[in-house]
């Protein structure tokens, strides 16, 4: 934590003595879906496997932020998942926490936390993909891609790695604002509407693949083919899936058998239709209130032994009104909104 704070330190100086210029890190652009082909739903039957399944996500806490800038942690976990005589156990599992700086408007400052996560998520799941064979599983909360110098996107080390070895990399984002279809209206939702239909015509089964919405573009730095699944058939609840090009080029069948596979874990009761083991991963990165407060102590007593703690305070309550009105003491009292594209 020495070195994050160090960051810390150094941010807010140039902060001071320079202000905010940011930088907006590249982000997924809007796609538009002009039509629906029935032809591109395939049906998947949850089946077992002896695949593992690691699953990484990180989540963001504000410690103290102004106007200009933020001061956080992160707390970045993983679970790998496995069958152990016949039960589903999570066989492995930590994390790491990180405090880390963003200077810049708020307009503009989620992309530059994303790109503190997306580097986490990278490195800690890096370290774990030497505990998988081929044909396991990684999963990651986000969309496929991938930069050699990363910005909003995750390493390209974690795609190569995964590659290599044969490590079935699906890529399956909580949400995904940014697909639509001909009107402007949700493309997911649209889709499983569509999916209905054929359901009511005895064509479609209740889980699914729809793919592909998109083709991978190595070039826009997407290394994936973006995809709609259903993965459970008591569940409504659909999502995007970004399927990587080596396990695409294995054709149609193959693609159906992973998402089988995978579907055989995301019938859990606390999230029906989604993934277990990222689930899992999720519930791991929340910090709890009394660690929240130690970290928001640690970083105020840096900030004072550097004299910068009254200029912080400062910005800080000059920003915090709302807070105020709300009743809540700490800035990760308040919820941020800094969902992904």
């Amino acid at each position: 934590m020495e070195l994050n704070l160090k960051e810390c330190i150094q941010e807010i100086k140039k902060y001071i003595d320079k202000g905010c210029t940011p930088s907006q890190p590249p982000i997924e652009k809007p796609f538009t879906v002009e039509e629906i082909y029935p032809s591109r739903f395939m049906n998947i039957q949850p089946r077992e496997t002896l695949a593992k399944f690691l699953s990484v996500d990180a989540s963001s806490y504000p410690l103290i932020k102004a106007n200009n800038w933020r001061i956080g942690v992160s707390r970045c976990a993983y679970v790998i998942v496995e069958n152990v005589k016949g039960r589903w156990v999570v066989s492995q599992e930590s994390y790491e926490d990180h405090i880390f700086p963003v200077v810049a408007p708020i307009n503009q400052r989620k992309y530059l936390i994303w790109a503190k996560l997306r580097k986490f998520e990278s490195q800690l799941a890096i370290k774990q993909l030497k505990n998988l064979e081929p044909e396991d599983f990684c999963l990651m909360d986000g969309a496929a891609f991938f930069d050699i110098h990363g910005g909003t996107r995750y390493s390209l080390d974690l795609y190569n790695i995964c590659s290599k070895k044969q490590i079935r990399l699906l890529m399956i984002p909580k949400n995904s604002p940014i697909l639509h279809d001909d009107k402007g209206r949700d493309l997911l939702a649209a889709i499983n509407i569509y999916s209905l239909k054929l359901q009511k015509d005895g064509k479609l089964g209740k889980c699914w693949v729809y793919h592909p919405i998109r083709e991978a573009e190595l070039r826009e730095d997407l290394y994936g083919d973006v995809a709609c699944v259903r993965l459970s058939p008591s569940s409504p609840k659909v999502f995007r899936c970004d399927i990587m090009d080596y396990l695409v080029e294995k054709g149609k069948s193959y693609i159906v058998k992973i998402l089988s596979e995978l579907s055989s874990l995301s019938m859990d009761a606390r999230c029906n239709g989604y993934p277990a083991p990222l689930f899992l991963a999720h519930q791991r990165t929340k910090i709890p209130k009394a660690k929240l407060l130690e970290y928001h102590e640690a970083v105020q007593l840096k900030l004072s032994e550097e004299g910068l703690l009254d200029f912080v305070l400062n910005e800080a309550e000059v920003a915090s009104f709302r807070k105020h009105l709300l009743g809540l003491t700490y800035d990760f009292d308040l919820p941020e909104d800094i969902e992904e594209v």
